[in-house]
């Protein structure tokens, strides 16, 4: 396997979730901001979350969208972090690929929808079953998905050598 690499899966929605894969597929890091952090706070998080060796991670972000019928000042609370991180991520010279939320849950033959957030704790926990206390609590389902986008991104994108 390839392990000179860092995986950063992102749920951007209104408290930003991040979880990061190294290369011996180990879940190293996963934990939500504050709601009321600054970019300033998530460029700190994402500089100590780079490869050891110096390669640049890969940072995988869930595209987020305003939902029909949504009013402008809702939709922008939404996508605006979601932009404010591709910059940080492109300031970092990190590698950046935004995947839309059916890409990746369909992957792990999960259902979108809100009502269903709670079956990303269930399947990362099948990943890392050691690790299932940083699933509990307060924003657990946005760090699972934050991992699982990583883990996808593992699964689909990072070869064998």
């Amino acid at each position: 396997m390839n392990n000179d690499y860092a995986v950063i899966g992102i749920d951007p929605g209104l408290s930003i979730a991040m979880a990061r894969i190294d290369g011996d597929g180990d879940l190293t890091h996963c934990f939500t901001c504050d709601k009321d952090s600054t970019p300033t706070e998530w460029m700190q998080l994402l500089k100590g979350m780079r490869t050891y060796s110096g390669r640049k991670p890969t940072v995988v972000c869930e595209s987020v969208f305003g939902m029909p019928h949504q009013d402008l000042s809702s939709t922008l609370k939404l996508v605006r972090p979601r932009f404010i991180l591709e910059g940080i991520v492109s300031a970092l010279e990190y590698n950046w690929m935004a995947v839309p939320a059916a890409v990746w849950k369909k992957h792990f033959n999960l259902p979108g929808g809100a009502a269903n957030k709670q079956l990303s704790v269930k399947a990362v926990n099948s990943y890392w079953p050691k690790k299932y206390a940083r699933f509990k609590g307060n924003r657990a389902n946005d760090k699972a998905e934050a991992a699982l986008m990583a883990l996808w991104y593992v699964q689909t994108h990072i070869t064998n050598d």
